[in-house]
């Protein structure tokens, strides 16, 4: 992708103008390979058909067939070398985050062979799986659950044959559970990620709303994680207009944002604490009603959760992202933001300097 963008779950843009990271040649590891295609096989049947890469650059990534089996109506693309280098992962996220290999479903009919290939309306998701597993390491960034991946600016659909225009990766929907994980013999651990192109509206329903509210939409819709390029958009189909944003929840204004995480945190704190001595005292006034005790005792618990939400899910001025989340991952403690890297108290003022997820 030229002037590539990566959009991520709950608002953020992250914009990319060159490569930065190591483009040192890779010719493979044999006994990476070894372990991730013996895991896939376990789940997926014997390998059919191997596209190997003899020199790469950044990584060496090679894509393994799993043809369609009685169990299994649809073709299952794989990646191995995606994980053969570490990605750049934003402070405070844990290590076991750093490896990453990709699948990708495709329907029984769909014709895979080399002059198929010869053919982008057969080529694309190729493609695709092969950019989207190099693009951590050619940007020094990562990926993971429900990061998006629009195909260019404005994104343009990968081929006349579809109106997909991005991808969104996600947990296998049409796989074992089992799959995502692989623990390697050296404690590695790989985590597999299924890529689920997306049409332009459901992108931006992603990056306004939150992935939480796209995926209802595609389970209504029946959409499974096996790609049907014809498909219509399930945004589309509901009559919704999603307004385009370029950043969602970030502010050009840093320190009235740190102001603002500092009101709430002292609220969650003092609120609750504040409170206590007065509902200590009605206890021990003779003849005060247990009822009335009660439903104070009730408002005041579900002030603390409401004030410790709030202070929980306070958002980075930089990136719009919940500062102290990425995807399934919480640090309460954290010192930078989980998604950008954000410094805790940083000054600035430009959201568009962004650093990758």
């Amino acid at each position: 992708m030229d002037n590539p963008e990566e959009d991520t779950p709950e608002g953020r843009i992250i914009r990319y103008d060159a490569p930065a990271g190591d483009p040192g040649l890779s010719f493979g590891d044999p006994g990476l390979i070894d372990e991730i295609t013996n895991h896939l096989e376990a789940f997926l049947g014997p390998v059919n058909l191997v596209w190997h890469e003899i020199v790469s650059e950044y990584a060496h990534i090679d894509v393994h067939h799993f043809p369609p089996t009685p169990e299994r109506n649809f073709h299952v693309l794989a990646t191995t070398g995606m994980s053969e280098r570490p990605m750049t992962l934003p402070d405070g996220m844990p290590d076991d985050w750093r490896f990453a290999e990709l699948l990708l479903n495709l329907p029984s009919s769909w014709q895979l062979s080399k002059d198929a290939f010869a053919d982008e309306r057969y080529y694309w998701p190729m493609r695709l799986i092969k950019t989207v597993a190099r693009f951590p390491h050619m940007y020094s960034t990562w990926l993971s659950y429900a990061h998006t991946l629009p195909n260019g600016d404005p994104p343009e659909p990968y081929d006349a044959s579809t109106e997909l225009c991005g991808a969104m990766l996600v947990q296998s929907m049409s796989l074992p559970e089992a799959i995502n994980t692989l623990e390697r013999a050296n404690g590695q651990v790989i985590r597999f990620w299924t890529v689920l192109p997306l049409h332009a509206d459901e992108m931006d329903l992603k990056v306004r709303e939150g992935a939480e509210a796209l995926f209802p939409l595609l389970d209504k819709a029946g959409i499974s994680d096996v790609i049907v390029p014809e498909r219509p958009s399930v945004v589309e189909a509901t009559g919704r207009t999603v307004p385009r944003q370029r950043d969602h929840g970030a502010t050009t204004d840093f320190a009235s944002a740190w102001k603002e995480r500092q009101r709430r945190k002292r609220l969650a704190l003092w609120v609750p604490i504040a409170s206590l001595p007065a509902l200590f005292g009605l206890s021990r006034i003779p003849g005060f009603p247990s009822w009335a005790f009660g439903l104070l005792m009730i408002a005041w618990v579900v002030t603390f959760l409401v004030l410790r939400f709030r202070a929980g899910r306070w958002r980075c001025p930089r990136c719009g992202e919940v500062f102290q989340i990425s995807g399934k991952v919480s640090n309460p403690f954290t010192r930078s933001c989980l998604n950008c890297g954000l410094p805790l108290n940083a000054a600035g003022t430009d959201p568009d300097e962004r650093r990758p997820r």
